[in-house]
């Protein structure tokens, strides 16, 4: 079966087409799917658009992005941003900005960078903010083990061996799945930032992903910086200040995802930085 789904969230509202068939879920095509950390980390930089929007003149970049839902966000927040200070800058000058503003979607399968162009089209983005699909596999960024670059190398690489140029802020969802995806994702981190740049990170906890645990050391041994925060429920990481219908509108979205089962469904909320070289 195909689906569209749609996701509310403080007055945005996403387009999201899923694969639902067994075929995918049997082979462990898990990016045709919803997982609950994508609707988490969605649903926190709706809340706290300043994540996204204090890189509305760089480069954003979604790691395992799936059906896209995180960047799809971001983009949305970014084009409606954009938006706004196009009109402003019409009144003033008579003559609109070009946006700069850019999110790259990235996954590992090509069937999966297919179906996020489609969802793409189905928001309507490329107006305001320009969204960029790209294949990406952890295995090739510098530093991991099956690269020809070490971690030296100042760019991520596209899965037709291009030098992409890092970027400032870097989003991802249950991307640690297994236990050498710590590393993998780590490295991957570190080649993609740029000095200063900052990523943001949601996994279902410990107990659920085999790769959470190592993802800290990890990550100071890339020579990144981490810190972790721990949410125990769907409603305990929504803002105090929603109201009761909005807890129940995110507890909604998050039973339409794979594997969420109730409100103890424990996430882990991972915020990184990579310093600036002395």
């Amino acid at each position: 079966n195909q689906n569209s789904n749609q996701e509310h969230q403080s007055n945005l509202e996403i387009m999201v087409h899923t694969v639902t068939s067994e075929k995918e879920t049997e082979t462990h095509d898990v990016g045709y799917v919803m997982w609950p950390s994508s609707v988490m980390l969605a649903l926190m930089i709706t809340e706290n658009p300043k994540l996204v929007l204090d890189h509305a003149t760089s480069c954003i970049l979604e790691l395992g992005a799936g059906c896209g839902l995180v960047g799809l966000t971001a983009a949305t927040l970014l084009k409606n941003h954009n938006e706004e200070e196009s009109k402003e800058d019409e009144v003033i000058d008579g003559d609109a900005i070009d946006s700069t503003s850019s999110v790259i979607f990235t996954d590992y399968l090509p069937e999966i960078l297919e179906n996020i162009e489609r969802n793409i089209l189905l928001n309507d983005l490329n107006v305001h903010c320009t969204t960029k699909v790209a294949g990406l596999d952890f295995f090739d960024q510098p530093g991991n083990d099956d690269s020809e670059y070490d971690s030296s190398q100042p760019n991520w690489i596209d899965m037709e061996g291009t030098k992409r140029p890092q970027v400032s802020l870097i989003l991802a969802a249950d991307v640690l799945c297994y236990s050498n995806d710590a590393i993998n994702v780590a490295n991957t981190i570190y080649a993609g930032l740029i000095d200063g740049g900052k990523a943001i990170l949601v996994s279902a906890d410990d107990n659920k992903r085999f790769g959470v645990a190592g993802f800290p050391d990890a990550c100071r041994d890339a020579g990144l910086e981490i810190d972790v925060t721990r949410s125990n429920s769907s409603v305990d990481s929504s803002s105090s200040n929603n109201s009761e219908k909005d807890a129940e509108l995110l507890d909604n979205d998050l039973g339409q995802t794979v594997g969420y089962r109730n409100h103890n469904y424990k996430f882990l909320i991972f915020t990184i930085t990579k310093p600036i070289s002395s």
